[in-house]
């Protein structure tokens, strides 16, 4: 685990949990990074935002564009503050696609894991295109998927109610799923077990002004969305560290053990 190489997958921008994850992993392994794809609604905003949380923790991990659009043209969520708050001086700023990157694995000829906390649409099209790739992927994390046990049996993994990243993009999901590549599950069943107390955010972020400010702000439009959704739903007021447990199982920062299982 030592010389593992990642690239993270991201929809940062809505949930909080995201950009959490990704100030994890910085801080935990930032050598071990070698790049960050975003994806999803708002993908110039998102990546952007990225790049901003990049710079606010003082690295230069680069970032990539990915894919804006579902490869199931599905209708794709936001909470309609992911361009809100953007500094003027790198709003404009000129992306890469994920495709260079990729490329820079296949020339290095490195294997890296993936660690996905977003809908899947970038890996799935990326093996389709350019199928060797798979090769170099040691294993995918994924944070998404639900088990369906109390109480999480208002979730399911397909329809309106079904888990985000799975269910966004029914299609990259199946794509992944049946591609062959080693894949490590992270459901809501797991999640939905740290919740985080925004006192105890406020409290790791007081030694960093900028990046303190940062989070903050987001993290109130994240939860000005959330009190908006109906007063039983398990979303509200709260804030989850789903991507932040995919972090942290996939960089080994935590003690966990596997159950193997067969997904049809």
């Amino acid at each position: 685990m030592l010389n593992n190489k990642f690239i993270i997958d991201t929809d940062l921008g809505s949930d909080i949990d995201d950009a959490l994850a990704i100030i994890l992993a910085v801080i935990r392994k930032p050598t071990s990074i070698v790049g960050i794809i975003t994806t999803s609604s708002f993908i110039h905003c998102r990546t952007v935002k990225t790049l901003q949380l990049l710079r606010t923790l003082g690295c230069n991990i680069p970032v990539f564009r990915g894919h804006e659009n579902s490869l199931s043209n599905n209708k794709v969520f936001s909470i309609g503050t992911e361009c809100s708050n953007i500094p003027k001086k790198i709003l404009n700023t000129q992306f890469q696609t994920n495709d260079v990157l990729w490329n820079r694995v296949l020339k290095k000829n490195i294997n890296v894991s993936v660690i996905s906390i977003s809908p899947l649409t970038n890996l799935a099209d990326i093996i389709c295109r350019i199928p060797k790739i798979k090769k170099h992927i040691k294993t995918i994390f994924i944070m998404g998927g639900v088990f369906n046990s109390r109480p999480f049996d208002q979730f399911s993994n397909k329809g309106e109610m079904s888990e985000h990243n799975l269910g966004s993009d029914p299609k990259a999901t199946n794509i992944i799923l049946t591609s062959g590549i080693d894949i490590v599950l992270i459901p809501l069943n797991i999640t939905f077990e740290t919740e985080l107390e925004k006192t105890a955010l406020r409290l790791a972020l007081k030694n960093h002004p900028q990046l303190h400010k940062l989070i903050i702000n987001w993290t109130k439009n994240w939860l000005d969305f959330t009190h908006k959704m109906p007063v039983k739903s398990i979303f509200r007021n709260r804030i989850f560290l789903h991507d932040s447990m995919a972090v942290a199982i996939g960089m080994n920062l935590i003690n966990h053990k596997f159950t193997k299982i067969l997904i049809s």
